[in-house]
């Protein structure tokens, strides 16, 4: 699932209802605990793609 803006730029949504063990916001999606192993991964794969 992702949200999209009024541009129609979309992120994906990371929380509880798509598996992540936590809902993360802008912040917990840095710095957050569990971000390492659920969240950089995906950014990560996002960064080499574009």
């Amino acid at each position: 699932m992702a949200a999209e803006d009024r541009a129609g730029r979309r992120a994906p949504v990371c929380g509880v209802e798509m598996g992540y063990s936590s809902d993360f916001g802008h912040r917990g999606s840095v710095v957050g605990q569990a971000a390492t192993r659920e969240v950089w991964p995906r950014v990560a794969f996002w960064l080499e793609e574009h």
